[in-house]
């Protein structure tokens, strides 16, 4: 990066790009929206397994692979 555009970084007192307020509350909206389905999700999963688990200790391939899955999906891109 060029020194000069470091420097412009540094004394700049605001953002470079300015967000609308309507993509503010879009995303205040998605997240509402997405939080408690992934927690429902989590907490199906994490059911099935001890369910899976929890009376005898025999679980499939099946379960193997979900939570391969799930923690997969924890982990950043």
């Amino acid at each position: 990066m060029d020194p000069s555009t470091i420097e412009a970084i540094k004394k700049s007192n605001g953002p470079f790009v300015t967000v609308p307020q309507s993509s503010r509350n879009l995303a205040v909206v998605f997240f509402a929206a997405t939080t408690p389905l992934a927690a429902l999700a989590i907490i199906t999963f994490l059911r099935r397994v001890y369910i899976k688990v929890y009376p005898a200790f025999n679980p499939g391939w099946d379960d193997l692979f979900i939570v391969i899955g799930f923690v997969r999906t924890l982990l950043p891109p």
